[in-house]
C-alpha cells in the first residue's frame, strides 16, 4: 500500500538552549533580528548545514496573536460539527429510550435504565418464545415428540403460590418469587402492545396461563446455559444434577456433547452441574428439587444484603455447613454490620482491612469485638429456627389439592433447619 504525505507549509525554529523544535504555521509572520522580513517565497536558502544552523540559532521568533476574524472562523469550524452531533445524539437517545420504555419497560414493569440491564434474561426469553412457537405447530413441529414427553407440572418458584412463599425462609422465598416474577414478565412481553391482531401467536395460547407457565418451565429447566446463551439440547437435558458431576456439556455451534470428567462404570447415571454446588436454594427455586448432596446453605442474613454487596461477597460465600462449620465471610459481614450500627469510623477501618487483605488488623478487630459478633449471629440463628418451625407448621396444614408443593417445601425447611441446628451448636461452644 502506497502512502502519500501532504506537505504543510510550516517553518521549523530550533531553540538550542531548550533542545526542542517548534513548528510555526506559515500563516503567522516570521521576523529575524535583521531588518528584513522572511517569507516562504523570498527567504534565501543557506548553502551549507553549518550556515543553516548558525542563521537559525541567531534567529528569534515573534508570533503575532490571531485576529478576531481568525478566532471566529476557528470557533465556528469547531463548534458547528459538535452542535450537530449533540442534536442527533439527543434525538436518537430520546427516541430509543421511548421505544425501550414502550416495549421492554412496559412488559417488564421497569424504567429505561433498569430495562437496559435485562440482557441476562433475553436468552431465556428467546427459548420461552421458541417453545410457544413449536407448541403451536403441534405435530408439525420438529420438537413435537420431545415436547410431548416432558412433564406438565413443575415444583419450582414459577409454579408456587404466594401462600408457598410465606412458608419459606427469606432467601428461598426471594429466589422463588424472582422466578415467578420472571414468568409474569415474560407473559406480558409475549403479548404485543398492538393487541391480539398484532400477536405472533393465536389468542387462545396467549390467554392460556397454564400453557405459558408450562413453556416458561421448560425454558428454565430444560435449556442449557452455554457462555451466556441458552440452547435446547434434547437428551442432554435428561442428565441429572450433582454437586460432584461426572460429565460436562460442550457445544460447538451445531452439536452438543456430554464429555466424561472421569471413568464412568457401565450402568452408572451421568450427571452435570445445574448451578452452585455449595448452596441448594437457587436449584430449589429454579428447578423445583432439593439436592441432598449440597454441603451447606446460605446463612439467610437477608437483612445484611447491603453489607454483603459492599464487601464484594455473594450469597454463596456466606454459608452454614452440615457439620456446623461457618464460612469466614459470615464473620466478616456480621462484624461489619455490627460496627456500622454502632461506630461508623471503626466500621470503615475494619472494612478497609478486609478489602486490602490486612489480616493482622482484621483479626485484631474480630478478637476485640468477638462477643458482639457472636451475639448477633446467635440472635439471628435462634430467630430463624423459631420462624422455620412456624412456617413448616403452616405448610403441613396445606391442602395438597391446592398446594401440591407443600411436601417439597417441608423437605426444604427440614434441610435448612438441620444445618442451622448444627451451626447453633457450633456457635454456642465457641
Amino acid at each position: 500500500m502506497s502512502m502519500t504525505s501532504k506537505h504543510h507549509s510550516h517553518r521549523a525554529i530550533i531553540n538550542h538552549d531548550r533542545q526542542r523544535i517548534r513548528y510555526i504555521p506559515s500563516c503567522y509572520r516570521y521576523r529575524s533580528n535583521s531588518n528584513t522580513t522572511s517569507t516562504s517565497s523570498s527567504s534565501p536558502k543557506p548553502s551549507t548545514a553549518s550556515t543553516t544552523s548558525s542563521s537559525l540559532a541567531e534567529a528569534t521568533t515573534v508570533v503575532l496573536s490571531p485576529t478576531a476574524r481568525q478566532l471566529t472562523m476557528h470557533g465556528l469550524k469547531s463548534a458547528i460539527p459538535m452542535i450537530g452531533f449533540g442534536f442527533m445524539d439527543n434525538t436518537i437517545m430520546i427516541h430509543a429510550g421511548h421505544y425501550v420504555d414502550c416495549t421492554l419497560g412496559v412488559a417488564f414493569g421497569l424504567s429505561t435504565l433498569a430495562a437496559a440491564g435485562l440482557d441476562n434474561k433475553l436468552p431465556l426469553f428467546r427459548i420461552f418464545y421458541k417453545i410457544i412457537a413449536e407448541y403451536e405447530k403441534g405435530s408439525d413441529s420438529y420438537y413435537y415428540n420431545w415436547l410431548n414427553s416432558l412433564p406438565r407440572t413443575y415444583n419450582n418458584g414459577a409454579s408456587m403460590t404466594y401462600d408457598c412463599f410465606d412458608c419459606l425462609p427469606p432467601y428461598a422465598a426471594y429466589c422463588a418469587m424472582a422466578d415467578r416474577t420472571n414468568l409474569l414478565n415474560f407473559q406480558k412481553a409475549v403479548r404485543p402492545l398492538g393487541g391480539p391482531s398484532a400477536a405472533p401467536f393465536s389468542e387462545t395460547i396467549l390467554n392460556d396461563g397454564d400453557i405459558l407457565k408450562w413453556a416458561y418451565n421448560i425454558a428454565i429447566t430444560r435449556s442449557i446455559d452455554m457462555n451466556g446463551e441458552r440452547i435446547i439440547a434434547p437428551m442432554v437435558d435428561m442428565l441429572n444434577h450433582s454437586s460432584e458431576p461426572n460429565c460436562q456439556v460442550s457445544y460447538d455451534g451445531q452439536d452438543c456433547y456430554a464429555i466424561a470428567l472421569a471413568d464412568i462404570s457401565a450402568g452408572s447415571p451421568l450427571s452435570i452441574s445445574y448451578g452452585d454446588a455449595n448452596d441448594s436454594t437457587p436449584l430449589f427455586a429454579n428447578y423445583g428439587f432439593l439436592t441432598e448432596d449440597s454441603p451447606g446453605t446460605f446463612c439467610k442474613v437477608m437483612h445484611m444484603v447491603k453489607e454483603i454487596e459492599e464487601m464484594g461477597y455473594s450469597f454463596s460465600d456466606l454459608l452454614f455447613y452440615k457439620d456446623g462449620n461457618i464460612s469466614p465471610a459470615v464473620f466478616d459481614v456480621v462484624l461489619y454490620h455490627v460496627l456500622k450500627k454502632n461506630n461508623e469510623g471503626e466500621a470503615q477501618t475494619y472494612y478497609q482491612a478486609v478489602m486490602n487483605g490486612d489480616e493482622a488488623t482484621k483479626q485484631q478487630y474480630q478478637n476485640q469485638y468477638w462477643s458482639y459478633t457472636k451475639q448477633e449471629l446467635q440472635n439471628h440463628v435462634n430467630k430463624l429456627l423459631e420462624d422455620i418451625d412456624k412456617w413448616s407448621s403452616t405448610a403441613s396444614q396445606m391442602d395438597l389439592n391446592t398446594h401440591p408443593r407443600a411436601p417439597l417445601i417441608l423437605q426444604h425447611n427440614a434441610f435448612v433447619r438441620h444445618i442451622f441446628v448444627a451451626a447453633k451448636s457450633n456457635l454456642d461452644n465457641m
